[in-house]
């Protein structure tokens, strides 16, 4: 495991406002964080490859650099979920988590799930479906929880697989198959990582971007 970077990703943890009607402040320092952890991964060689894929593919043109300030607006970037307010984003949704309508809303990060669930803020009641990765380097897992009490009625996540790599992929697909189902095989598994876009003032941005299990 990587500590730095998961290092980095805790410290984003208490930088949002969990409600979609209340507007994220995004303060100098918030922004900073967001910089250190999306440098780190940067500097990971699965994003290098996934530089070269996208490049090669004619889905990205630019420099290294201009891939990275590309990834901070697609994940970073805020925009309006469902109420008139810059309240949303797509590292938030799918890392972090938000909480709209009475419900649990993304949150698709096994990192953040378990050090709420170490924390007391998360119950998990249950799953539907679990699946290896690699010969049980990594899992998924399709399962519904409580956090702090609000129900996520039906949620999926990766297990064991790093930010990085998870960032990589989740890109990757919404770039080549957006709003669309992407097959992919992790160790020998069939997953569809299911993705969704958003825009706000014409930039395109994570939506949402979750896996699927066959």
């Amino acid at each position: 495991m990587n500590l730095p970077i998961y290092q980095k990703l805790f410290a984003l943890y208490d930088n949002y406002e969990k409600k979609t009607t209340v507007a994220e402040d995004h303060t100098e320092q918030e922004h900073q964080e967001e910089l250190d952890f999306l440098q780190y991964v940067l500097d990971s060689e699965v994003m290098k490859t996934t530089y070269a894929f996208l490049t090669e593919k004619g889905l990205f043109s630019g420099t290294y650099e201009n891939f990275g300030e590309k990834l901070y607006t697609l994940w970073f970037g805020q925009y309006e979920r469902a109420t008139g307010v810059l309240s949303s984003s797509g590292f938030e949704h799918v890392f972090i988590g938000e909480v709209k309508n009475g419900e649990v809303s993304g949150y698709h990060n096994w990192f953040s799930l378990y050090n709420q669930e170490k924390g007391g803020h998360i119950n998990y009641l249950g799953y539907w479906k679990h699946a290896n990765i690699g010969n049980n380097e990594g899992h998924g897992l399709e399962f519904t929880f409580t956090w702090d009490n609000v129900q996520k009625p039906y949620g999926s996540t990766m297990i064991g697989t790093s930010p990085e790599l998870e960032l990589a992929l989740y890109t990757t697909c919404l770039l080549t198959y957006p709003n669309e189902q992407c097959h992919v095989r992790l160790g020998g598994t069939d997953v569809f990582i299911q993705t969704w876009t958003q825009y706000y003032n014409g930039e395109l941005m994570v939506g949402s971007s979750y896996p699927d299990f066959a």
